[in-house]
């Protein structure tokens, strides 16, 4: 009968491995971070800027990037826009 092992004795932290993973895909990781700055700016601009114009309210302005809606865009399109990048660029 062999005798069961649970495996080597200096096996890789996840911190160990995302720091590798990190190294290796930094130019990816600065691409989201891009992307995602982008995304805030075209959604501020969109919130503040167009909307209200099309309203015709550029004095009074209904639309604000701060309202709640605005903010849970912005907030839920960079975390997806940041995992599609990451997951079609990443090696």
């Amino acid at each position: 009968m062999k005798r069961r092992t649970i495996g080597p004795a200096f096996e890789r932290s996840p911190a160990e491995r995302f720091s590798e993973w990190a190294r290796r895909n930094f130019l990816t990781l600065l691409s989201a971070l891009a992307a995602t700055a982008v995304w805030w700016f075209i959604i501020n601009w969109l919130s503040d800027r167009f909307l209200n114009f099309l309203a015709g309210k550029e004095d009074d302005p209904a639309f604000s990037s701060q309202d709640p809606l605005w903010i849970a865009v912005k907030i839920i399109g960079s975390f997806i826009l940041a995992i599609v990048i990451c997951k079609t660029r990443a090696k």
